[in-house]
């Protein structure tokens, strides 16, 4: 079974959690820094009820749709 994407950037932000991940325009994150806003995201998510569903997202550009 192949690793997911997920999977690979943890692995990546374990052993460079200080190395740019992400770069949109002037945006910069570091993996530690999206894996970081990416828990975040799930979190919320799942307090609003939305664990184990598909929801839709109205993003525009930049590392946010990256994140969700």
């Amino acid at each position: 079974m192949y690793p997911t994407v997920i999977h690979m950037l943890v692995e990546t932000a374990s052993r460079a959690p200080s190395h740019e991940a992400l770069v949109c325009g002037d945006e910069r994150l570091t993996y530690a820094r999206y894996l970081g806003c990416v828990a975040h995201f799930s979190h919320c998510l799942r307090n609003l009820g939305a664990a184990g569903q598909r929801v839709g997202l109205l993003l525009g550009s930049g590392v946010d749709i990256c994140i969700a």
